[in-house]
């Protein structure tokens, strides 16, 4: 979902894996929420 891109903080990597339909942080803060 863009807005839940738009939550994350800049630096951190994203793996979205659209079969889940979810984005996951890697190396940052933790799972976009």
């Amino acid at each position: 979902a863009p807005d839940a891109m738009s939550s994350i903080a800049d630096g951190d990597r994203i793996e979205v894996d659209p079969t889940a339909g979810r984005v996951r942080v890697v190396g940052g803060t933790g799972p976009a929420e």
